[in-house]
């Protein structure tokens, strides 16, 4: 089995410049196994086993959160990664921060180990390529889609009203209905079978 620090750099070398699909896919599939989950993801306890301090802070509105590596981590904290979320954004969409956040230490060129890197997950923010591949990256490894295709079968959601499966998967992954939302563009159902 392969430790943390050996799992971070395959990632790192899997995205490399290969923007796509298929290696945000593949970067969230190894951490995904590496943890064995089944279900809810334990963000938590997969940022912390990657080194992150956690910390959660009263930020504006519009601000999720934030991370930093290097010396500005180590000014405020002591600590040389951290990802802090917003204290007054609800459970769910922390941890869907905190994935988000991981996915620039994990995929970002600019987040090196050494290298000061700082980034604000803003709601407001652009949507480059970069960060909607972020968001890609957290949506892949919050709510997988062999578990995404296997709740959404056992329940026969497809009876349901969008509403009320958006509400059902969000609850059980634990994530912001908005990210459900954009899971079934993302992920084939294959209701029929």
């Amino acid at each position: 089995m392969i430790n943390n620090k050996e799992l971070i750099n395959i990632i790192k070398n899997i995205w490399s410049n290969n923007y796509t699909i298929d290696t945000v896919r593949s970067a969230a599939e190894l951490l995904y196994s590496k943890f064995e989950t089944h279900g809810k993801v334990p963000i938590v306890d997969i940022v912390n086993a990657l080194g992150f301090k956690i910390y959660t802070q009263d930020l504006p509105e519009n601000v999720g959160g934030y991370i930093a590596i290097g010396d500005k981590a180590i000014d405020k904290t002591g600590h040389d990664k951290i990802i802090v979320v917003n204290n007054n954004s609800k459970y769910n969409r922390q941890r869907f921060t905190l994935a988000h956040e991981l996915g620039h230490y994990l995929l970002d060129p600019n987040a090196r180990d050494g290298a000061a890197f700082y980034d604000a997950f803003e709601d407001d923010e652009n949507n480059s390529e970069m960060e909607l591949m972020i968001n890609r990256f957290a949506a892949e490894l919050l709510i997988p889609a062999p578990c995404f295709v296997e709740r959404y079968k056992r329940k026969s959601m497809h009876k349901l009203s969008k509403y009320e499966q958006y509400k059902d998967l969000a609850e059980f992954f634990s994530v912001p209905i908005t990210s459900v939302e954009r899971r079934f563009n993302e992920v084939d159902l294959n209701i029929n079978e």
